[in-house]
């Protein structure tokens, strides 16, 4: 895979989360935030389960030896991308989609944090100019202030944030064991089952036992559990993952903040959610930024390939 076709691949990933944010909205609709993720990863699960019983024989058989080793090695990024869900979920019951798309996406500011103090990578001091102004950029768009000595945050902004937390040691472990997955589509298939397996027993402590009827009864919350099962969770998560062979996390991390400007967009033009100056003036600046990362990174290391 080229350098291009990655940043190609992971946009139309950030695409597919920014239209998740509204998928998620429609699901909460009728189902609690936890069963929401459950529904999700289960359902992905599932559907991925159905075509490998409609592959032949001698592929199924070659598929099953391919899951059976990314058993150990999905755990620990199964459990981080479901906490890294469940807090999104649950902070976007509390904050607009802009807050929570763009708190989600302040990973931009751990990943490079992560890769220089744990993993002792330096990090261009280029590169953090464009975090930097990303980080600004974003605050524009959730309409953070500073007053009384105080962030003008709420609970949902705050889970969010620890979304965003998960998010950054998921993106900076895929990129110690991405050399170890040769197949990204079945490596994402084995991760969201672990996801769903461990947010199972937590909603049914929580929110009590599943209803299927909700869901069945309101058409865009069961759009919304389709989009988010296939396309969110099948498609986009396998791209992040094809995409990190290639790309730095660094990098990768900057381009998934992409999803914040479409994700205002679809709010926009779908919930019906006020797009200010400000959300404008920041969704510019992550944009800016977006665009000088991929530039620095093509002209000082093109990809982890070469």
């Amino acid at each position: 895979m080229t350098q291009s076709r990655a940043i190609a691949e992971i946009s139309v990933a950030s695409a597919i989360w920014g239209f998740g944010f509204i998928a998620t909205r429609y699901m909460l609709e009728s189902v609690p935030s936890l069963q929401a993720m459950t529904w999700r990863f289960l359902l992905a699960s599932l559907l991925a389960g159905i075509w490998l019983m409609s592959k032949r024989s001698i592929e199924r058989k070659a598929t099953l030896r391919r899951i059976k080793s990314y058993i150990a090695l999905a755990f620990i990024p199964g459990i981080l991308i479901g906490a890294a869900l469940v807090f999104q979920t649950l902070g976007l019951k509390q904050t607009s989609v802009a807050n929570n798309s763009f708190i989600t996406c302040l990973y931009i500011v751990m990943v490079p944090l992560i890769q220089s103090i744990v993993m002792k990578k330096s990090i261009s001091p280029l590169v953090w100019l464009c975090v930097g102004t990303a980080l600004w950029g974003a605050g524009a768009m959730c309409g953070v202030t500073w007053s009384g000595g105080k962030f003008g945050l709420n609970r949902g902004d705050v889970l969010t944030f620890c979304c965003a937390i998960m998010c950054s040691f998921h993106i900076v472990w895929i990129d110690r064991i991405v050399d170890r997955i040769e197949h990204a589509f079945w490596f994402n298939v084995v991760q969201s089952v672990w996801a769903g397996l461990w947010i199972l027993p937590l909603a049914l402590y929580f929110e009590g036992s599943f209803a299927w009827r909700p869901l069945v009864e309101n058409s865009r919350a069961l759009g919304g559990l389709i989009f988010l099962s296939t396309a969110s969770t099948l498609l986009a998560f396998m791209l992040q993952i094809r995409s990190q062979r290639v790309l730095s996390p660094a990098l990768a991390s900057m381009l998934f903040l992409l999803e914040g400007p479409y994700a205002t967009l679809f709010a926009f033009l779908l919930l019906g959610e006020r797009v200010t100056a400000p959300q404008v003036m920041g969704a510019v600046l992550v944009l800016m930024s977006c665009v000088g990362v991929v530039r620095l990174e093509s002209s000082q290391a093109p990809s982890k390939a070469q």
